[in-house]
């Protein structure tokens, strides 16, 4: 069984910086998915906390690749793309990987993953077959992750937009620290984005801009675009308080 909201500490998640992460960007697949306007937003912002990091973007998600580095000397994963958890036949729950390839459950249950302390599945279109009824105790990608030894996993009860996942990402790893859980860092986030004021927004897109390497100019012009859209917006306004864009993030566990 799983139990949401379990600590995550010192003792098996250190600081960031001494952390492995493997981050999977935005895969190009060439299935009818929508776009990920936020996701190299997210993806940069993320993996610049990380010394040691391993970053797979686009063309390069391929299967072959993403089992390869799936496999290595990697403690975190951040995965954000399109999955898919299926009720009709659990193992065949897949990520969506560049071309046409995927990469499911039963694949996955296939790598060895007890380096890792922390898995984010920040999939921004979490399709689901809902047309039959669970009669059994369901087992999709978390919890397979979780059955193959990794202690917490992040994800959404539903599809998240786009650009209030990024916001949730970021701040999620921004406040993981020795000395806290990263089931509050996850609710801190999220309450941060609930009261988010679209002046406080304005500062927060203004901030990442200046942090970002100087060579991310794609990335710091669409910043600049939603820096732009921000200011137009009453400034107490508080664009993400619909419980919509925050109540759907959780943080998973197995039992002890």
């Amino acid at each position: 069984s799983v139990q949401i909201g379990l600590s995550l500490n010192s003792e098996n998640l250190e600081q960031l910086q001494e952390q492995r992460l493997l981050s999977i960007e935005n895969p190009n697949s060439t299935g009818n998915y929508p776009v990920l306007k936020f996701a190299k937003i997210e993806s940069e912002a993320v993996s610049q906390m990380f010394v040691n990091r391993l970053r797979i973007q686009g063309l390069q998600a391929t299967k072959q690749q993403v089992q390869n580095a799936l496999a290595g000397n990697w403690n975190i994963l951040h995965f954000t793309g399109h999955a898919t958890d299926n009720f009709i036949n659990p193992k065949h729950s897949e990520l969506v990987l560049a071309g046409e390839d995927k990469l499911t459950l039963e694949e996955i249950c296939q790598i060895p993953l007890g380096n890792y302390r922390l898995v984010t599945i920040s999939a921004y279109e979490m399709a689901m077959n809902l047309n039959q009824t669970i009669h059994t105790e369901y087992v999709g990608l978390v919890s397979g992750f979780i059955i193959r030894g990794v202690p917490f996993v992040v994800s959404t009860l539903w599809t998240v937009e786009s650009s209030a996942t990024a916001l949730v990402m970021v701040e999620f790893y921004r406040r993981i620290k020795p000395d806290k859980s990263a089931a509050a860092a996850l609710k801190e986030a999220t309450e941060w984005l609930k009261e988010l004021s679209a002046i406080a927004l304005k500062k927060w897109y203004e901030d990442l801009i200046n942090e970002l390497p100087q060579d991310a100019l794609r990335i710091k012009a669409h910043l600049a675009t939603q820096l732009y859209r921000t200011s137009q917006l009453p400034p107490e306004q508080k664009p993400y308080n619909h419980p919509y864009y925050w109540a759907a993030f959780m943080i998973t566990s197995k039992l002890n």
